[in-house]
């Protein structure tokens, strides 16, 4: 009865495990959480596709398709480590670009848009700078061709 206890209390262990670490998040999901966007000049949309064709998605500042030659353009790049602080920050300070009083005058002379998730597959999957193609986003960029 000991063996078949200490095997289950292991393979359990194992299964928690993979699950904490190796579940699959949903992108969707997690950029569906800023609600604050439906009020602001952003409008989600893909920049590109992964190999494996899942979309990343970026949220353009509507200003960026106006025709004032005087505004800056700034994108920010998060997530290209696969990590959730990476993602958190670049969503903050979009955040605080779009919303907070203390930059609206900036809002008048610039546009701010951001990949926000630059490396879906490895932020999904948890790989950290690592995309499901073999590549290294940390390392070396892009990676080696098929």
């Amino acid at each position: 009865m000991n063996r078949l206890a200490s095997l289950l209390i292991l393979l359990l262990g194992c299964v928690t495990l993979h699950s904490a670490h190796g579940a699959e998040r949903s992108v969707t999901e997690r950029l569906g959480k800023e609600t604050w966007i439906k009020d602001s000049r952003l409008v989600a949309s893909a920049i590109g596709v992964t190999r494996r064709e899942t979309p990343i998605p970026c949220w353009i500042d509507t200003a960026e398709l106006t025709d004032e030659p005087e505004r800056h353009h700034v994108w920010l790049v998060g997530g290209l480590d696969g990590t959730d602080q990476s993602v958190d920050h670049t969503i903050a300070v979009l955040r605080w670009f779009h919303t907070a009083k203390e930059a609206k005058d900036l809002r008048e002379t610039m546009a701010m848009s951001a990949v926000v998730i630059a490396n879906p597959d490895g932020w999904a999957n948890q790989r950290g700078g690592k995309n499901l193609s073999g590549g290294d986003l940390l390392r070396g960029y892009p990676p080696p061709a098929d």
